[in-house]
């Protein structure tokens, strides 16, 4: 399972966050033979779905989009990471 974790403080907030998805989403810039949709799993985690032709594809365009996002939620003044499995309290 791969998820993202934003978080944005700052004043731009929800709006900051929305910038960040649709930048993981690409903007028009995934290519045709892959299937990439982000989804809500709750705050502040969100997961990226990646369907591709073979694995390598599919990694590339699944670190790809948490790149985008993660660089998206920073210009907002917030902060996010790119986990593959669901963190514990213990982490």
């Amino acid at each position: 399972m791969y998820k993202r974790q934003l978080e944005n403080g700052s004043p731009s907030g929800v709006d900051g966050i929305r910038t960040a998805l649709e930048a993981a989403e690409g903007n028009g810039a995934v290519p045709d033979e892959v299937d990439l949709e982000v989804s809500y799993v709750g705050a502040p985690e969100y997961r990226i779905n990646v369907q591709a032709p073979n694995y390598k594809t599919a990694e590339s365009q699944l670190e790809e989009s948490a790149r985008r996002a993660v660089a998206a939620i920073k210009e907002e003044g917030g902060s996010g990471e790119f986990h593959r499995e669901r963190r514990t309290d213990d982490e």
